[in-house]
Formats: structure tokens, sequence, C-alpha cells
């Protein structure tokens, strides 16, 4: 089987150049029946609707300027042009930036990535292009989350187990799905960006920080500190809100029930036992006199003593690795 480089267009299909006929169970299914092909250049899926899980294979895409046709029920996946050449190159790296470090060409895109020679491979999303300010890209998108659902509390089995989740939202890039790939257990990193959209507005932060996998860093539940700042951690959403005291960050911070798997925390008291504020991934919240919140990606700050007033704001959170 080939690998290639699908860019995903939904609500449309490309009509008359259907080579052969499939079923298949995801997005993903359907773009691997096409790798196997030579003559697949893009395939047409049924994601809903009579017939769902059609996969039809087409000998053409839209860079040959063949007109695609509206319909709300199917997705159409076109492998970018010169992306099957590449399968060796693509097939034998552990990470996006070894790709990128190999043909600085690629684009944006869904690749196959493989841990070692022994192991199959996975799919994930490159972010091949720059994050503003913070340097080339090369970036391996690893997770998703919301912070208005309870999909990734700080005690979720997702942060501890080698599970992935909603890998077809993740292999989207970055859209408002939730998700974690398979990254999250197997790609080594010195670098991680972390990102947060708040009603439209998306910002990030950068932690210098190595490691064998993410995976590793929190699953074992100890906390690990980080160096990048109060300012930082601030920056990632417009207007944010902290007590002035404490100002510890890192990996699986715990306290009682407060407790945040990568983030910010800070106190109006010198000790954080009882830190009532926090910026951060993975939240678990009750505390400044037992307040309850259920924001899971945030910022929380319900006591009093804040740098700017109380907050309960839920964003969207990206974790990329490089």
């Amino acid at each position: 089987m080939k690998d290639a480089i699908f860019k995903r267009e939904t609500g449309q299909y490309l009509p008359d150049n259907v080579i052969t006929t499939k079923y298949a169970e995801s997005e993903l299914e359907c773009s691997m029946h096409c790798t196997s092909i030579d003559a697949c250049l893009s395939v047409n899926y049924k994601a809903s609707g009579v017939d769902q899980g059609l996969c039809q294979l087409n000998n053409s895409t839209t860079s040959e300027n063949l007109g695609l046709v509206s319909n709300d029920k199917f997705v159409h996946l076109s492998i970018l042009k010169g992306s099957k050449a590449k399968t060796k190159e693509i097939g034998s790296k552990h990470s996006c930036k070894e790709l990128l470090d190999d043909d600085s060409s690629l684009q944006n895109g869904i690749y196959y990535l493989q841990a070692n020679a022994s192991t199959e491979k996975y799919p994930v999303f490159c972010h091949m292009t720059e994050i503003p300010g913070y340097g080339t890209g090369g970036w391996t998108l690893v997770m998703k989350t919301n912070g208005d659902l309870s999909t990734f509390t700080y005690d979720s089995p997702y942060w501890t187990n080698k599970e992935s989740y909603a890998v077809e939202d993740g292999l989207e890039g970055l859209t408002e799905k939730e998700s974690k790939l398979a990254s999250y257990w197997n790609i080594p990193f010195k670098n991680i960006c972390l990102g947060r959209t708040v009603d439209g507005d998306r910002k990030w932060m950068m932690l210098d920080y190595e490691s064998s996998s993410l995976y590793s860093l929190i699953a074992d539940g100890q906390c690990r500190s980080t160096t990048a700042g109060r300012s930082a951690w601030k920056s990632l959403i417009a207007g944010s809100s902290l007590q002035p005291n404490c100002n510890e960050e890192g990996f699986s911070i715990a306290y009682d029930q407060h407790k945040v798997r990568i983030g910010y925390y800070a106190n109006n008291q010198d000790t954080c036992i009882e830190a009532d504020s926090c910026i951060g991934f993975g939240i678990t919240y009750t505390a400044c006199y037992m307040i309850t919140s259920h924001i899971t990606c945030g910022n929380i700050a319900q006591c009093n003593g804040n740098d700017n007033g109380k907050k309960l704001t839920a964003a969207f959170g990206y974790i990329l690795v490089q």
C-alpha cells in the first residue's frame, strides 16, 4: 500500500470519473483503498444518508479543472500532486518535522508515520506551515480539546492510555472537533505548541520541553515543571485573569480537587495547595469555597484578588509537538 497526502473538501464530490466502487467504515479506510490503486487520484466518500459508506475511487482530481458538485452527504478527498511519489521517504519517518526537513515543499495534510520498523504505520495531521511567532513548521497534531465538554477532564483515561479518540476529526487539522491521535504516545519531541481559540480568536504559545512522547510526560501523573512564565500563559486567552501568587506551571499539577494536566496555577496566597485560578488543558476544578466549574480547557478565576476580575472562559485547545 502506498502513502499519500489528501486534501479534504466537505459537501463535495467529483462526478463521471469513477474507476471502481467500494464500501468503507470511514474516510480513512476509503482513502486507504485509493492508495492501493495506482490509477486512483481522489475519492468520493458518502458520509451520511442512503448508501452511507459508499467509497468511489476516481482517476482524476480537481487539479485538472474538473468541477466538483455540491452534495452535503459527500466528502471529496484528493491526493495532493506528487505525494504518492514520495511514499518511501514518508513511510520511513517518525515525525512531521523529519518529513519537512527532507522536503520543505510539503503542505499541511494527512501523512503516515511509523514509530519503528516493527510497528504499523499510523495517520497523523502535519502542520507544515509556520505558526506565527514560533519558527518553521513541521508540527505534529496530538490532541484537540473542547473546554465546554468533559472528554478531556484531568481524570479522563485518555491522558493515561494509548487509545486514540475521533481520529478522523483529528485528521481534519485545526478544526474545532475533539480528537486524540496515536502521535500522543508515539512522537518524540523537543517543543510543544499550545493553541487556544475563544470566539474565533486563536492564540499560541510554546513550551521548550524534550520527551519521548506526551504520554510519557503525563500518564504517570508525576508533576513536572515548565518555565514559560505567567505572561506567556496569560497570552493564550485575551483578557485572561489569574491571582497574584503561587505561580506554578507544568504537567499534572494536582492539589485536592483542583487539577490541571498542562497549565498554570495561581493563588491569592503564597502556597499552591488551595489555588483558585488557572489557565490550562485537562482541568478538574472544585475550589474557592467548593465552587465547581465544568470547564476542562480555558481560564478559571472565581475567587477574589485576580488581576483581571473573575473569569470562567472555556476555550478550544490544540496540542502539537515538534
